[in-house]
C-alpha cells in the first residue's frame, strides 16, 4: 500500500473511518433496542404482577418514542454513510485502481428494498410505536386527574412525532432517496496515474 497514490490512500483512510463510525452506530442501535425491551419487560412485569398502578404504562410512550427517535437518527446516518461509500468513494477508488471491485463489497450483496423494510422496520414498529400506542389505549380508562391526562397527551404527541419521522425514513428507505448526497466528481485518470494527485469530494452533509 506504500506505492499507492496519496489520493487513493486518503480514499481508503476515509473509507475505514466511515466504516468504523457505522459499526459504532450499529452497536449503539442494538444497545438502545435492548434497553427499550428491558424497560418494556420491567414495566409490564410490575403492572401484570399488580405491584404497580396500571398508569405506570404511561412511561412507555415517553421511553419508547424517545429511544425510537434516537434509533431512526442513527439508522439515517448509517444509510447516508453506506450511500456515500457506494456512490462516491467506491467510484473514486475504482477509477484510481482501474478495478471496479475495489470497495465494492456492499454492491455485490443483493439488497431488496422490500427485504430491508421487513428486516428493519417491522421489528422497529413492534418495539417502539406499537408498544407506545397500546400503552396509551390501555390506560385511557384509568386516568383520574389532569396530571394523568397531561402525561397521556404528551405521550401521544411524542408518538405522533415518532410516526412522522419514521414515515419519512421509510419513504427514503423504499424509494432509495439520498438526503444531502451529491454525485461524485469526475477525476482525470491520466493525471492520477502520472503523479498520484487528484481532488477528493468534500463529504458535507454526511453526519457520522
Amino acid at each position: 500500500m506504500s506505492d499507492d497514490p496519496p489520493a487513493l490512500k486518503v480514499i481508503l483512510s476515509e473509507f475505514q473511518t466511515i466504516r468504523t463510525a457505522m459499526d459504532r452506530k450499529a452497536t449503539s442501535v442494538l444497545t438502545i433496542v435492548s434497553f427499550n425491551a428491558t424497560v418494556i419487560a420491567a414495566v409490564l412485569g410490575l403492572v401484570l404482577s399488580k405491584k404497580a398502578d396500571l398508569r405506570l404504562l404511561l412511561v412507555l410512550p415517553f421511553v419508547s418514542s424517545g429511544l425510537g427517535l434516537m434509533v431512526l437518527d442513527l439508522d439515517r446516518d448509517i444509510m447516508l454513510a453506506r450511500a456515500y461509500i457506494k456512490d462516491t468513494l467506491q467510484p473514486l477508488a475504482a477509477e484510481y485502481t482501474q478495478d471496479d471491485r475495489v470497495l465494492g463489497y456492499a454492491n455485490s450483496i443483493p439488497r431488496s428494498r422490500l427485504m430491508i423494510f421487513a428486516a428493519q422496520m417491522i421489528p422497529f414498529a413492534l418495539l417502539f410505536p406499537i408498544v407506545s400506542l397500546i400503552a396509551l389505549i390501555v390506560v385511557i380508562g384509568h386516568l383520574n386527574s389532569a396530571a394523568d391526562w397531561s402525561a397521556w397527551c404528551l405521550g401521544l404527541i411524542l408518538l405522533l412525532v415518532l410516526v412522522a419521522v419514521g414515515s419519512t425514513f421509510i419513504w427514503q428507505l423504499i424509494s432509495g432517496h439520498k438526503t444531502h448526497h451529491h454525485a461524485p466528481p469526475q477525476l482525470s485518470t491520466e493525471r492520477s496515474a502520472a503523479d498520484g494527485t487528484g481532488s477528493l469530494p468534500d463529504p458535507s452533509g454526511l453526519t457520522l
